[in-house]
């Protein structure tokens, strides 16, 4: 299932090289695709419309704040499953916004 998954996730990575930076296969079977802000609507389209993803169900969608980092803002979308083949994925993007003082 492991590497099943981490094809899908290269073969969605050759197909969308403009927006998705990274992709890897947790320990727990679900696929994490790293995308360019830019990217959320043609990525979250893709994996929904692709005949070999079927990804149609987004149940969370959670936001992280880490000060520390440049890109201090992250942005996941957990949970997005397929129900054809029992697969959850999230896909995340780092964000940046300029803050005034």
């Amino acid at each position: 299932m492991k590497k099943t998954l981490g094809d899908f996730g290269e073969y969605v990575a050759q197909c969308m090289p403009k927006y998705v930076q990274h992709v890897q296969v947790t320990n727990g079977n679900e696929l994490e695709v790293l995308i360019h802000p830019d990217g959320v609507l043609p990525v979250l389209s893709f994996l929904k419309n692709h005949t070999n993803a079927q990804f149609t169900n987004v149940a969370d969608i959670c936001g992280l704040d880490v000060p520390t980092r440049q890109y201090r803002f992250e942005v996941e979308t957990f949970s997005i499953l397929c129900m054809h083949f029992h697969v959850l994925a999230c896909i995340s993007m780092h964000v940046f916004f300029v803050t005034k003082k």
